[in-house]
């Protein structure tokens, strides 16, 4: 089965697909019936996202603990991004660590600041700016 995908948004009720040329020359190579699907898009974190990540909360904690920064990252994703899962593969049993920062979503990535900013606040005693500030 041929499928094609288009990128777009919503607004209001209306889709408008990024490159709708695009996928309206790939459109003339289907016939018959189709199935339609619209999908909420996972935005990966954004590159200012990531600029205030490195340049503010890692940055600030760093400078305050003496760690370096990646370090202070590998602890950040270690206490906050805790998302193992549990896998048996022929009797044996593994705990899979799955913490990574690169594929939350600019939602989930907002939220994982958020939790660090307020613990740097009540532990560390360091005011890490909101990136709107």
């Amino acid at each position: 089965m041929k499928q094609i995908y288009g990128l777009g948004k919503v607004n209001q009720g209306k889709l408008t697909l990024n490159n709708s040329q695009i996928f309206k020359e790939e459109l003339k190579n289907l016939n018959g019936d189709v199935v339609i699907t619209v999908a909420e898009g996972r935005g990966k974190r954004s590159t200012q996202q990531n600029r205030y990540y490195w340049g503010q909360v890692c940055t600030l904690i760093s400078e305050t603990t003496g760690y370096t920064p990646e370090e202070v990252h590998d602890f950040l994703k270690e206490k906050f991004l805790t998302d193992k899962k549990h896998i048996v593969i022929a009797g044996e049993e593994r705990d899979i660590e799955q913490a990574t920062t690169t594929r939350l979503t600019t939602k989930e990535f907002e939220e994982y600041c958020e939790n660090i900013r307020r613990w740097a606040s009540s532990v560390l005693n360091i005011n890490i700016p909101d990136p709107n500030s």
